[in-house]
């Protein structure tokens, strides 16, 4: 489960995120059973801890009344500071660290929040240890060593001790706040679980979706442009037989890198630069003039990895916008540059616009654009690639910058144009 809704604001925290961290999980039997469970052992446990510290000697009885005085007391202040704090308090610092770390920005109205609920709670239990302790030693007599010890040290400092002493401090932390440590930590566990496998299950969705996507992909360009091929094919072989020979076997490479080489998330770069030129000069085949599109690469493709059909959907678009559109002037120009350190892909792409056609430029960044951005958001985080277009009256002008992954493996080296 992400932090952040689906709103590109990043501070529209994601609600369902949120409710996690907050009381509003739906109450089931089973955390019911859970919880009395877990305050029954609690019970037990403090039950016979203050019956051992109440004790005037080791021989004798716990005074009934003190016993269940300062069990009951004890008791119920760690239930309600448990849920105030576990379910208030815990929340909203978890929520403030969070949030700084995924945005940098603070909480301040939280982080007050906070500051208050702290103090109020050290407040309370100084208070609180002020009455009992003194309630205790005025009611129960003969009084035992451990309540004469903390009355005296409590009595003495005042119901406001841990404002100006930080051994009232550490009284209150280790007489009632530290119960509280071993809850919030299991609470904590079950949140930072939860969080966990909710975020493995994104990814698999996000892996899932990006395979789907790219198939989608694969599936819409191959019937359509296999279609203007044949086509062409149709018309060189009327002409010579080595044209058509050589556009043939531009198919064959092309339909062979489409149907075997791209079912991974990422591929060699250096086969993907063969197979984006073979795309191209598949399509100047079919122009009169070839020169009107631009096709340079620079920069070395050895031995890095880059996702499969991810430039091609920029490169089609152009073409189909710059060339196909435009049979009298149009034209394109692609640019590609391999950077080293560090490791990153530059695409460049103008393409003309014909004015006869700018009604219909509205569909410019259309279907395969919007599939395109979408991979782009699975494969990297928003601040490890670039993706900016410029839409003039005459140009279309497409700049795209993303990390390159590194192979493990060389084949080959990479001859710039």
């Amino acid at each position: 489960m992400s932090l952040f809704s689906s709103k590109d604001n990043p501070e529209n925290l994601n609600p369902e995120f949120i409710q996690q961290l907050t009381i509003g999980r739906k109450i089931t039997p089973q955390r019911i059973a859970i919880h009395v469970l877990y305050w029954l052992w609690n019970c037990y446990e403090n039950y016979n801890d203050f019956y051992r510290m109440l004790k005037l000697r080791p021989e004798l009885p716990v005074d009934p009344g003190l016993h269940r005085f300062m069990f009951m007391s004890h008791l119920v202040t760690t239930i309600v500071t448990y849920y105030i704090v576990g379910y208030l308090v815990l929340p909203s610092l978890l929520k403030v660290l969070i949030y700084y770390y995924a945005t940098r920005k603070v909480l301040w109205r939280r982080i007050a929040f906070l500051i208050s609920s702290f103090f109020l709670v050290f407040l309370l239990f100084n208070v609180y240890d002020y009455y009992i302790f003194g309630y205790a030693v005025t009611h129960f007599k003969p009084v035992p060593g451990f309540i004469e010890r903390n009355a005296k040290y409590v009595l003495d400092l005042g119901p406001f001790a841990f404002l100006r002493s930080q051994g009232a401090q550490g009284f209150i932390w280790a007489f009632n706040l530290s119960y509280l440590l071993l809850p919030c930590q299991l609470r904590l566990i079950r949140w930072l679980t939860t969080w966990g496998v909710d975020n493995i299950k994104k990814y698999d969705q996000n892996q899932k979706l990006a395979r789907n996507q790219l198939k989608y992909l694969q599936d819409q360009i191959n019937p359509h442009f296999l279609f203007n091929v044949l086509n062409n094919l149709y018309a060189l072989i009327h002409r010579t037989n080595s044209e058509a020979a050589l556009l043939l076997r531009r198919l064959i490479d092309y339909l062979r890198y489409t149907l075997y080489r791209t079912h991974n998330n990422f591929v060699e770069l250096k086969e993907e630069l063969l197979f984006l030129q073979n795309y191209v000069e598949i399509e100047q085949s079919r122009l009169r003039d070839p020169s009107v599109i631009s096709f340079v690469r620079h920069g070395n493709a050895d031995g890095q990895l880059v996702p499969p059909l991810l430039l091609l959907t920029f490169i089609e678009n152009a073409f189909k916008h710059g060339i196909h559109k435009s049979y009298h002037d149009g034209w394109i120009d692609i640019k590609i540059e391999i950077l080293e350190n560090p490791a990153l892909l530059r695409l460049d792409i103008k393409n003309s616009v014909s004015s006869e056609n700018a009604s219909t430029r509205k569909d410019a960044g259309g279907l395969g654009l919007y599939n395109a951005r979408q991979r782009l958001n699975l494969l990297f985080q928003p601040d490890q690639y670039k993706c900016t277009i410029d839409e003039q009256a005459d140009i279309y002008h497409v700049q795209l910058e993303i990390p390159l992954h590194q192979s493990s493996v060389v084949n080959y080296e990479f001859e710039t144009n």
